[in-house]
């Protein structure tokens, strides 16, 4: 399995900016109970692109489900974006690994900032 992608200093700046300016509170607490599933993910996605349906990812408690729903938003959503994971990395997602959430969500605010 290869490693989660730290964040530099001044990407760790940017990004907690960016999140306070959406109020989302990203600690190690939320990282691995929330943010593990993916429908608080998908409603951030859903504030820069409408499109995202969020229906179609139920909240789930057990890594497996997890990780099925994490499959299903990496094809229908992340791919879409030129965002798509590799298989450890949504393994990472469903786990709640540190740095895995603040990755995607950092990638989402270069996609959102240069737009």
């Amino acid at each position: 399995m290869a490693h989660i992608r730290r964040l530099s200093a001044s990407e760790q700046h940017r990004f907690k900016k960016w999140l306070q300016d959406l109020d989302i509170t990203l600690n190690d607490r939320t990282r691995r109970d929330v943010y593990c599933n993916v429908p608080p993910v998908a409603r951030i996605f859903k504030r820069s692109h409408k499109r995202v349906d969020l229906n179609c990812y139920p909240t789930v408690s057990s890594v497996a489900l997890r990780l099925k729903n994490w499959r299903v938003f990496n094809f229908r959503v992340l791919r879409k974006l030129g965002l798509c994971r590799a298989p450890w990395e949504l393994q990472n997602l469903a786990a709640g690994k540190e740095g895995a959430v603040d990755c995607l969500l950092y990638e989402l605010m270069e996609r959102v900032s240069r737009v």
